[in-house]
């Protein structure tokens, strides 16, 4: 079959119980996307050999740390983006705030009415909460993120790595970019 030719690589043999599995329509043809690596159980798509059911439970293992870990990574990106945003409004709020007289009421919201207070109390509070609390919020979860970064491209490599060693590099996860979570199978020259 051609998927068996392309796969050998130069002509080196291939394990013959890889062999029946390609040729029985088993295991995916080469260039074909073997799946996403967040959505589906990507051990029960390959064709793992005889023997290596720890290899493969330890893949299965490292799958469901990548997929907690890109969960909680888009998770804190977006809690990251809200903070910046409400900073950003409270900075925009402050200077409007700065440019009204001095002793200017102003009104803030409280549930479904607004209640009048005087605009340099607000602008403490706002100054406060921006200045201090949001500024310590945004360090955490951007401290959170790269820690989260770290281990997903830790995961990413370890994954690949187990691969490499079982399928001897037939098989090739994150190939567009890292953390993209796609998985394409590749033979080597």
């Amino acid at each position: 079959s051609w998927a068996v030719s392309r796969l050998r690589g130069g002509g080196s043999t291939i394990d013959p119980e890889y062999e029946a599995r390609l040729r029985s329509g088993s295991a995916v043809e080469n260039g074909q996307a073997v799946g996403n690596v967040e959505e589906q159980e990507l051990s029960e798509q390959l064709p793992w050999p005889e023997g290596s059911d720890t290899k493969r439970e330890s893949f299965v293992q490292y799958q469901k740390q990548y997929k907690t870990a890109k969960e909680d990574l888009r998770s804190t990106a977006g809690k990251l983006q809200m903070a910046s945003q409400q900073q950003k409004v409270h900075k925009i709020t402050l200077t409007a705030l700065k440019g009204l007289k001095e002793g200017a009421a102003v009104h803030i919201p409280l549930g479904r009415m607004f209640m009048q207070k005087d605009a340099q109390d607000v602008s403490d509070v706002l100054d406060y909460q921006s200045g201090k609390v949001l500024e310590e919020t945004i360090c955490d979860l951007q401290d959170t993120k790269e820690s989260l970064e770290k281990k997903v491209g830790m995961l990413e490599k370890d994954m690949q790595e187990l691969l490499n060693h079982v399928f001897r590099g037939r098989f090739q996860l994150f190939m567009d970019q890292p953390g993209q979570g796609m998985s394409r199978p590749s033979h080597q020259s």
